[in-house]
C-alpha cells in the first residue's frame, strides 16, 4: 500500500509531518487545502477520529497488539518530535510518535470510524454523520480535529467514500 518514507515534509515553520503515502509524498492534508478551508466551524472530538478502534492516544504497542504485526515498519528520527514510526498493514497506514497516532490513511471498508462512516459509504451518510462542508461536490470533505491543524478528512469520487485521512501537525 504505502511506499517507504520518503521524508519528513515541512509543513509551516516548527511543524512536521511523516507521510508514507503512494499517491503523493506529502501530507494528504496538502491536497486538499481548501477543503479544510471550507470546514464550516465543524470540530469534531479525538474519539471520533478513532478508526476501528486505534485511538489517536495508543501507542506503538497497543497499536500492534490491537492489529497484529504489520507488513512494514518505517522509522525517521526528527529534531522536533524524536522517532517517527509508519506501521503499514495492507489497507492501513498509521504514523505514530512517542504520544500516539498523528497519522492515517484507510483504503478499505474493514474499519469505520467511531462514528460508523467507512470506506465505500456514500456522500449523503457523511453528511448526516458530520454535517456538510466546502462544496455538495468537492472530492474532499475535512473537518477539523479538536484544534486547529489536525483533520479527519474524506476523499470521494462520485458520491462514494475512497479513502479516510487523518493528520495532524506535530511540533
Amino acid at each position: 500500500m504505502a511506499s517507504p518514507i520518503e521524508s519528513v515534509a515541512e509543513r509551516q515553520p516548527g511543524a512536521t509531518t511523516l507521510s508514507s503515502s503512494t499517491a503523493d509524498v506529502s501530507s494528504p492534508q496538502r491536497l486538499h487545502e481548501g477543503a479544510i478551508a471550507q470546514a464550516d466551524g465543524i470540530i469534531l472530538s479525538f474519539e471520533q477520529a478513532t478508526i476501528g478502534g486505534i485511538a489517536l492516544s495508543m501507542n506503538e504497542a497497543a497499536v500492534r497488539q490491537r492489529l497484529g504485526e504489520p507488513m512494514r515498519v518505517l522509522k525517521d528520527e526528527t529534531e522536533c518530535c524524536g522517532t517517527l514510526t509508519v506501521l503499514d498493514y495492507p489497507t492501513l497506514s498509521l504514523g505514530l510518535t512517542e504520544d500516539g497516532v498523528f497519522s492515517y490513511e484507510i483504503t478499505s471498508s474493514e474499519m469505520a470510524t467511531a462514528d460508523g462512516v467507512r470506506v465505500g459509504d456514500t456522500r449523503q451518510k457523511l453528511v448526516a454523520t458530520y454535517g456538510q462542508t466546502g462544496t455538495p461536490t468537492a472530492e474532499w470533505m475535512c473537518y477539523v480535529v479538536e484544534f486547529e491543524g489536525s483533520t479527519l478528512c474524506f476523499r470521494l469520487e462520485g458520491d462514494r467514500i475512497q479513502m479516510i485521512t487523518y493528520d495532524a501537525l506535530l511540533n
